[in-house]
């Protein structure tokens, strides 16, 4: 991470980062910010309206998380270390094909709140390169 332009996730600096920080020993959310983009938070922060991954792969790339993330904690607590390991593959390919799309088009896909609708969120342009 140390040696990576940008860091892209979704949900990292409220989630990830803090878990990470439990087993670093440091503040990893101060150490990375600054080269984050983290999909949900800029979202927000531009559309008012926090979208899971899943609901936004789905809308921009067709496709769907492998599964919910509840139980995660359960299935590792159970040794069941390959289905958390897919899972959360499954999270970086759906992240790394939301951002490329909203990086070659400006937007990405959501729905309406009430499911009526597809929404077109304008997202920064990046060039850079995961």
């Amino acid at each position: 991470m140390d040696e990576a332009d940008l860091i892209v996730g979704h949900n990292l600096l409220a989630f990830d980062y803090a878990v990470l920080s439990q087993y670093a020993g440091e503040d990893v959310r101060k150490r990375y910010e600054p080269k984050t983009l983290d999909t949900l938070a800029d979202l927000h922060r531009r559309h008012g309206r926090r979208w899971s991954l899943d609901a936004l792969a789905h809308a921009t790339v067709a496709k769907r998380k492998v599964r919910g993330d509840h139980g995660v904690p359960e299935l590792w607590k159970r040794g069941r270390f390959l289905e958390v390991v897919e899972r959360n593959r499954s999270d970086v390919e759906l992240t790394r094909n939301v951002y490329e799309f909203g990086r070659a088009f400006r937007y990405v896909g959501a729905r309406d709140p009430d499911g009526s609708g597809f929404l077109q969120l304008e997202v920064a342009g990046l060039d850079v390169d995961v």
